[in-house]
C-alpha cells in the first residue's frame, strides 16, 4: 500500500450509529459500577474491621461499662450495614436500556455524590459524639466531658480529615468515571 492510501484511511472517521455508541456507553456504566461496587464492599469491610477494634479497645482499656459500650458500637454498625444494603440496591437498581444511558448515569452519579456528602456530614459529629458518650462514661459524668473538651474537638477534626481522605480514596476515580461518561455523553450528542 502507498503511504497516500494508509493516510486516507487513518483520516476517515469511523461512523457508529447511535445503538452502538449506547452500547459502549452501557458497557462502560457497567464496568464502572462493578468497581463502584468493589470500592463499597472494600468499604463494608473497614467499617467491619473498625468495630472490631473499638470493640477490643473497650475490653483492653477494662472499661467497666465495656458492654454496653461494645453493644452501642455493634448496634451503630448494624445500622451502616443497613446503610450500606440499601445504598447498594439504590446505586445498582437502574436500568440503562428504558431510561437511556445519560438519565441512568446521571441518576447513579447524583446517588454516589450525595452518599459521599452524606459521610462527610454526617461521621464527624457521629464520632464527636460517641466521644462524648465514652467520656461521660469513663470520667463519671458532665464534669469530665467538659474539662476533656479538646478530646472532643480532636476527634471530630481527626474524623473529618480521615473521612474526606477515605472517601476521596474509595469513591474519587468511580466519581471522576462517571463525570468523563457525562461528559462524553455530552461531547456526542
Amino acid at each position: 500500500m502507498d503511504i497516500d492510501k494508509l493516510k486516507e484511511l487513518k483520516t476517515d472517521s469511523i461512523k457508529y450509529s447511535r445503538t452502538e455508541i449506547n452500547q459502549i456507553f452501557e458497557l462502560r456504566t457497567e464496568r464502572s459500577l462493578k468497581s463502584t461496587n468493589r470500592k463499597m464492599l472494600i468499604d463494608l469491610l473497614l467499617m467491619g474491621i473498625t468495630t472490631a477494634i473499638l470493640i477490643s479497645i473497650t475490653f483492653f482499656i477494662g472499661l467497666q461499662s465495656r458492654l454496653l459500650v461494645s453493644g452501642q458500637i455493634a448496634i451503630i454498625a448494624g445500622i451502616l450495614i443497613i446503610h450500606y444494603r440499601i445504598k447498594y440496591m439504590l446505586l445498582n437498581n437502574v436500568d440503562l436500556s428504558n431510561n437511556g444511558i445519560k438519565p441512568a448515569i446521571t441518576k447513579i452519579k447524583n446517588r454516589l455524590e450525595g452518599y459521599i456528602v452524606f459521610y462527610q456530614i454526617a461521621l464527624p459529629p457521629l464520632f464527636s459524639l460517641l466521644m462524648v458518650k465514652f467520656q461521660f462514661d469513663t470520667y463519671g459524668g458532665w464534669n469530665g466531658v467538659f474539662n476533656k473538651w479538646y478530646y472532643v474537638a480532636g476527634t471530630f477534626v481527626l474524623s473529618l480529615v480521615v473521612v474526606r481522605f477515605l472517601c476521596n480514596k474509595i469513591y474519587g476515580k468511580d466519581m471522576d468515571r462517571f463525570k468523563s461518561l457525562i461528559d462524553s455523553l455530552n461531547n456526542e450528542v
